[in-house]
């Protein structure tokens, strides 16, 4: 049975989006946990009382993280619902983690990056940010319109293009479709070398503070000096530089580096920041 995700999409506008028929939840355990966090969303949409409606926020953040885990879901929209509800819980590093986890899956969510540049400005002014558009970002924009996989597709089908028009200049010796091939030859080249640069490097190293505020250190030992002259807030986003123990070496957006504890952090990508020593 299909959990009726878009029309309560339509109800609550950019708060929850619907998850694809594409996403093929296969376990009826997520299925279910899908549906009973759709449900505790409206029940906190509805509810009388702030502490209602904090409590129902944070039980639908609950129901998705458990339902994306079941099955270890990759699904933009389900990411996309998870911060929504974590955001309406009032926690705002585990809802730009889901955000950019959304957008490292599918980089053209429109809803996701949205969502994440409102979730941005609710961090305090002094907090640097990732600039979201470069220079090779807006030359290279299929990288922020298709994830890599369709990044693979669309390369194939230029080379299969400009391998069809080879074909016909040598079997009829055409000059203008040799010369024609190599446009889509380029473009298959460019795209190809693309696809495999973001599929080995795309948000590589990238965590995000999810505590609700973590102290930067100047080295790896709570007896070092403070390296800021106040916690970073959750939702704070870094580059991953190195691990030792259970501290991790952050670079923030302005160049800024610290020492962590690793407990605070969350990788965008998962593999990036291995578990903190128990």
């Amino acid at each position: 049975m299909k959990v009726p995700l878009a029309r309560l999409a339509r109800l609550v506008a950019w708060l929850v989006v619907a998850a694809r028929p594409a996403c093929a939840l296969a376990d009826d355990r997520a299925e279910r946990l899908v549906a009973e966090a759709v449900a505790a969303y409206r029940a906190a949409m509805e509810a009388p009382s702030e502490e209602r409606r904090l409590e129902g926020f944070s039980r639908a953040h609950r129901l998705f993280a458990q339902a994306i885990e079941a099955r270890q879901i990759h699904n933009a929209d389900l990411q996309t619902n998870l911060g929504n509800a974590a955001l309406q819980a009032r926690r705002l590093g585990p809802a730009i983690l889901a955000y950019r986890r959304a957008l490292a899956i599918e980089p053209g969510h429109a809803r996701a990056a949205r969502n994440l540049t409102h979730a941005r400005t609710l961090l305090p002014n002094w907090v640097p940010v990732p600039e979201q558009d470069t220079l090779v970002d807006t030359f290279l924009f299929w990288t922020r319109l298709l994830s890599v996989p369709a990044q693979t597709v669309v390369a194939s089908a230029f080379f299969a293009l400009g391998a069809a028009l080879l074909a016909v200049a040598i079997r009829w010796k055409r000059r203008w479709a040799r010369n024609l091939a190599i446009v889509p030859l380029v473009i298959w080249a460019v795209m190809t070398a693309s696809a495999l640069w973001h599929g080995a490097h795309g948000n590589a190293g990238d965590v995000v503070v999810t505590a609700d505020e973590a102290t930067g250190y100047c080295a790896d030992s709570a007896g070092s000096p403070p390296r800021f002259g106040r916690p970073l807030p959750g939702g704070t986003e870094a580059r991953l530089i190195a691990q030792r123990g259970g501290w991790a070496h952050v670079r923030l957006a302005d160049g800024q580096d610290a020492w962590l504890r690793r407990a605070v952090l969350q990788p965008v990508r998962p593999e990036d920041l291995s578990p903190s020593p128990g």
